[in-house]
C-alpha cells in the first residue's frame, strides 16, 4: 500500500492542536448511546543462564503479569468485569503470585442522572492466603464510562489531511462530532469498502471537496489501524458486601466496600486509567480491611509503537496478622527507527519485609539487515 510521508513533529503538533485546541473541544464530548470497551494485557521477562564453567544454573527467574477488562454501558443497564496477576518466576514455576478478579452489574434509575444500583462479586487470591477469598458486594453507585475511539479516529484522521494540504483548517467542533458519528457505524455496512467510502464522503461534505485518491488511502489505514481503544468516565460506587470466603479460615464478615474508576482520553493517542478498591470489616474496619490502587497511562507515540507505564499498590490488614503492602512498578518503551528496533522494559516489585526493591531491566535491539 502507498502512503504518503509526513513529518512526524507535524502529526503530534496536530494532533494536540486539535484534541486541546482553542475551541475547547474535549475526546470526552464524544458519546455513544452504548458502549463496549475490552482491555488485554498481557507482560512477560524471563532470563535463564547457566554458565558451563559452574556446577549450577546461575540464573533462572522471571516475571509475568496480566491484566483483562470489560466494560459495557447503555442507557439502562452496564456491567464491569476485570481480573488482574501477577507471579513471580524461578525455574519457570511461580514462587510467589496475587491475582484479583471482579464481576458487577449496573441498573440505572434513569439516563439523565447516572444513578445506578449494583450487584456484583470479588474474588481475591495471594500465596500469603491461607485460601482465595470470595465477597458478594451491592450497593449505589453514580457514574458511566464512555467509547470515544471513534473521535479519536477522527482527530487523527484529520491531523493527517492536514499535514498533507488535503485540509486547509482544523474542522468545528460539531463537524468532528458529526464524522465521529459516521466512523462509529461500522457495523452498518456489509463490505469494509463501503464504510470506508461513506467515512471518505463524510470527510468531503466537511472540507467542500472531495477527497483525491491519496487522501482515501490515508482514511483507509486508520480505519483499519488497530489501536487502542480510548474511553472517558468516572464510576464511583459503595455499599456493603458479605464474605462467602475467608482468605485468613477466619469468621466471614460483612463489610463496608467501596470503588472508583477513571479513565480519560487525554489525547487520540493517550490513555490515563485509574482504580481504587476498598473493603472492610462492619465491625472493626480500621482492624481489618484491603486497598488496592491501580494506575496506567499508555501512549502511542511518533515513530514508535508506544510506551506504557504502570503502578499497582494492594495493602491488607487482618487481625492477627502483620499488614502486609505490595507493590509493583513497570514501564514498557518500543522505538521504531528505520531498520531497527529498540525496546526497552523496567519493572520493580516490593513487600512488606524486603529490604530493598527488586529491579528487572531489559534493553534490546533488533535490526532488519536485509
Amino acid at each position: 500500500m502507498i502512503r504518503r510521508a509526513r513529518p512526524w513533529m507535524g502529526t503530534l503538533v496536530s494532533l494536540f492542536a486539535l484534541a486541546l485546541g482553542a475551541s475547547g473541544q474535549s475526546l470526552c464530548d464524544f458519546e455513544l448511546p452504548e458502549s463496549t470497551i475490552e482491555i488485554a494485557e498481557l507482560s512477560f521477562a524471563y532470563r535463564h543462564y547457566d554458565d558451563g564453567r559452574t556446577s549450577n544454573v546461575d540464573s533462572s527467574s522471571g516475571w509475568m503479569s496480566a491484566r483483562f477488562e470489560r466494560l459495557h454501558d447503555s442507557p439502562g443497564l452496564g456491567y464491569t468485569m476485570w481480573a488482574t496477576t501477577r507471579l513471580e518466576l524461578d525455574t519457570l514455576v511461580a514462587t510467589s503470585w496475587v491475582g484479583s478478579g471482579s464481576a458487577s452489574y449496573r441498573y440505572y434509575f434513569a439516563e439523565e442522572l447516572p444513578l445506578f444500583a449494583y450487584a456484583g462479586l470479588r474474588v481475591d487470591a495471594a500465596t500469603y492466603y491461607e485460601q482465595p477469598g470470595c465477597e458478594l458486594r451491592s450497593g449505589l453507585g453514580i457514574g458511566r464510562f464512555r467509547d470515544v475511539t471513534p473521535l479519536a479516529r477522527a482527530f487523527r484522521i484529520v491531523a493527517t489531511l492536514l499535514d498533507t494540504g488535503d485540509l486547509k483548517r482544523a474542522l468545528s467542533t460539531r463537524t468532528m462530532l458529526q464524522i465521529a458519528g459516521q466512523i462509529s457505524r461500522v457495523s452498518s455496512y456489509d463490505a469494509f469498502e463501503d464504510y470506508v467510502a461513506a467515512v471518505a464522503e463524510a470527510l468531503g461534505v466537511a472540507i467542500g471537496s472531495p477527497l483525491d485518491s491519496a487522501a482515501v488511502l490515508a482514511v483507509r489505514d486508520e480505519l483499519e489501524n488497530e489501536a487502542d481503544e480510548r474511553y472517558c468516565g468516572a464510576i464511583l460506587q459503595g455499599g456493603v458486601g458479605y464474605e462467602l470466603v475467608d482468605p485468613y479460615r477466619g469468621q466471614e464478615d460483612i463489610l463496608y466496600v467501596f470503588s472508583g474508576d477513571v479513565g480519560r482520553a487525554l489525547t487520540p493517542d493517550s490513555q490515563l486509567r485509574c482504580r481504587l478498591a476498598w473493603s472492610g470489616s462492619s465491625e472493626n474496619f480500621l482492624g481489618s480491611n484491603s486497598s488496592t490502587l491501580d494506575f496506567t497511562y499508555s501512549a502511542d507515540l511518533p515513530n514508535s509503537k508506544g510506551v506504557r507505564a504502570g503502578y499497582a499498590v494492594r495493602r491488607d490488614v487482618a487481625e492477627e496478622h502483620e499488614p502486609l503492602t505490595t507493590q509493583g512498578v513497570t514501564l514498557e518503551y518500543t522505538l521504531g527507527w528505520g531498520a531497527a528496533d529498540l525496546l526497552v522494559g523496567l519493572a520493580l516489585s516490593k513487600q512488606s519485609g524486603d529490604p530493598a526493591w527488586t529491579v528487572d531491566l531489559s534493553i534490546s535491539v533488533a535490526l532488519d539487515l536485509l
